[in-house]
Parts: C-alpha cells; sequence; structure tokens
C-alpha cells in the first residue's frame, strides 16, 4: 500500500530534531514492521494503523462486490448454456425416438447431393455454367421447378435453412449474378450461424 504523509503531521514534528524526523520518516516507510523510539511516533502509528483499516476494508467490499457481480454474470451464463444443452439433448432424444433412422437418411441425403454434385462438377463448363441473378424475384423454389435434376442437391438443407439463405442472398447480393455451386457455398455458410 502506498502511504502519503498526511500534512497534519507538519504540526507534530515542527518541534523536534532532524535526526528524529528521519527515524520516524524511515518508520513510516517501513510500516508495520519497524517500531520507533520517538514521542511523536505513537500518534503517527495510530493513524497508519487506522489508514490500514480503512483500505483493507475497502478492498474486502470491492472484492465481494467483484465475486457477486461475477458469479450473477457466470450463473446467468451457465444457466443459459445448461438451458440450451437441455434442450438439444431433449431435441436429440425426441428425433431418435421419432425417427431411428435419422442418421441413416441424412447420410443418404448427404451422399446423394454429392454424387449429384460430382456429376455437375464432371460436366463442369465455366461458361456454359447457368448464373442466377439475385433480385427481389429471386426464388431457389423457382430454380428448383426449372430444373428438377437439381432437387437432390438442395435435399442436405432444412426448409428454414433455405429460406434464410434466400433473404440472405436477397439481402446480402442485390444485382449479383451467382452459380448453383455458389448458391449452395452460401446457403452453407448461413446455416453454420444458426
Amino acid at each position: 500500500m502506498k502511504r502519503l504523509a498526511n500534512p497534519k503531521w507538519a504540526l507534530l514534528l515542527e518541534n523536534i530534531s532532524r535526526e528524529e524526523r528521519g527515524d520516524i520518516f524511515m518508520a513510516v516507510l517501513k510500516y508495520p514492521d519497524v517500531e520507533c523510539s520517538s514521542a511523536v511516533w505513537p500518534f503517527i502509528k495510530a493513524e497508519l494503523d487506522e489508514d490500514d483499516i480503512k483500505y483493507k476494508a475497502k478492498c474486502e467490499r470491492l472484492a465481494t462486490n467483484r465475486l457477486a457481480r461475477w458469479s450473477e454474470q457466470n450463473s446467468s451464463d451457465i444457466k443459459q448454456t445448461l438451458s440450451d444443452i437441455g434442450q438439444k439433448s431433449d431435441a436429440i432424444a425426441n428425433s431418435k425416438t421419432n425417427n431411428t433412422n435419422t442418421i441413416e437418411q441424412s447420410k443418404a441425403i448427404q451422399s446423394r447431393a454429392n454424387d449429384m454434385l460430382q456429376k455437375l462438377a464432371g460436366s463442369f463448363n465455366a461458361s456454359r455454367e447457368p448464373k442466377y441473378h439475385i433480385d427481389n424475384e429471386f426464388s431457389l423454389s423457382k430454380i428448383i421447378q426449372r430444373n428438377p435434376n437439381l432437387f437432390p442437391i438442395f435435399d442436405e438443407f432444412t426448409p428454414e435453412q433455405l429460406e434464410k439463405g434466400q433473404m440472405s442472398l436477397i439481402r446480402k447480393c442485390m444485382g449479383q449474378d451467382k452459380t448453383i455451386a455458389q448458391i449452395i457455398g452460401w446457403i452453407r455458410n448461413e446455416g453454420k450461424f444458426t
């Protein structure tokens, strides 16, 4: 703890010798591990003791406030995390009881989508690949209706993901032309943030 000289001490120290003042000054610097033989020292030491008690009380109060603030914040974060984990585990349990083949179905859908993408990649010609203009009229369902062979590519996405991806494309890519591969990449990236 830093120690500041109290201006009131000047009144106590003005009538004593320089040597005694030096002893008191050194005692203040070494406080609380020193004793001084000066007659003035008990008054200064009492004030230092009082300041030390006030400082320790303030430190304890601040530590208590800090712990209370962080424990409230952390407990609410922990409660929220536990709630999220509980909801997700309930959803997983419900999906397993509702449909035991969910994992196999999603793997099959992913496999069909990958097969379709490989077929498209095999016949890929950058100059021939159609581009779709993103504007207010842009619709993934219209693209799928016009090109039914593309439907399996979109099977990996839920309707909510498709809708969110479409809205995001319209909002962020207005006026741009995008290929199917770019649109699918966009929807996958948007799905990462849900």
